[in-house]
Order: structure tokens, then C-alpha cells, then sequence
């Protein structure tokens, strides 16, 4: 992964890595946790746009 966005309207999924950092001053063994992942976003079209239906961990 990544791959490619597959749509097949109402509905489409996009894979994607992704990294994030969370911080916590007073956290047991430092300030700073990693997340680092591969996930696929489920996405349904609705009259307001398109909205995350599913979060699958890759």
C-alpha cells in the first residue's frame, strides 16, 4: 500500500499510509508516542459529499 482510489459510485475506498504523532507531557516514558499504519478508508457519496463510512487497518 498505498494503492489506487477504486470507485464504483455511491461508494469508493482509498488506501492510504499514514504516520501520526500524539503528545502528552506527563506520559510514562516520554512526551511523544508514534503511530505508523496502513489503513483503507471506506467512503460513501451522500447529497452532502463524501463521507468515511469504514476504517479498515492494512
Amino acid at each position: 500500500m498505498p494503492g489506487k482510489l477504486s470507485i464504483a459510485a455511491p461508494v469508493a475506498l482509498a488506501p492510504a499510509d499514514a504516520i501520526a504523532v500524539h503528545g502528552k507531557n506527563d506520559a510514562t516514558g516520554g512526551a511523544a508516542r508514534w503511530f505508523v499504519g496502513s489503513y483503507v478508508l471506506g467512503l460513501h457519496r451522500t447529497e452532502k459529499g463524501w463521507r468515511i463510512d469504514c476504517f479498515e487497518t492494512g
